[in-house]
């Protein structure tokens, strides 16, 4: 069984292969990631007072910001336009794999993202699509497959015999 896996969150995508013909601990392993560039230097961007805060005055005063920075819909932008470009770039990791299976992995947000392209991944009539509405960006290649397997998505990953 061979498949393509995207594991994505806000901020970055790594797009892996799982081959189960592959020596035990090898059946997954990345092949190619992303970085969201609208989402590399956010801190720098903006200040840390979101409009709509309270703030202090001078004098101690506490007042609402009447501030409309837009910083949400920025963010989204920039979400969708990397959803965008990143479904393009897995369809056609998939198409020139010639992968029969694609796992997208992805947090709420970024899968709803997603979906909103996936018609770049739905021309092919023979690929199986799975989704998995979680965020596991930040596990390593064999705990994304332990986390698949437990799905029932993949099978459970081989173990290497024991030296006697």
């Amino acid at each position: 069984m061979r498949a393509c896996i995207a594991i994505i969150d806000a901020t970055k995508a790594r797009i892996c292969e799982y081959d189960d013909r592959n020596a035990p601990g090898q059946e997954l392993h990345e092949i190619d990631d992303r970085v969201n560039p609208g989402r590399r230097h956010i801190g720098g961007v903006f200040t840390d007072t979101k409009g709509g805060e309270r703030a202090t005055d001078r004098g101690g005063t506490m007042h609402q910001q009447a501030t409309d920075d837009h910083r949400t819909q920025a963010a989204e932008n920039r979400d969708e336009k990397f959803a965008r470009d990143l479904t393009t770039e897995i369809a056609r990791i998939v198409r020139d794999g010639s992968f029969k299976h694609l796992i997208v992995v992805a947090a709420p947000h970024m899968l709803g993202e997603i979906r909103k392209h996936a018609d770049a991944l739905e021309r092919d009539q023979e690929l199986k699509l799975d989704e998995v509405e979680r965020d596991l960006g930040g596990l390593s290649d064999a705990e994304v497959h332990d986390h698949l397997a437990h799905a029932g998505i993949l099978p459970p990953r081989k173990r290497l015999a024991a030296a006697r």
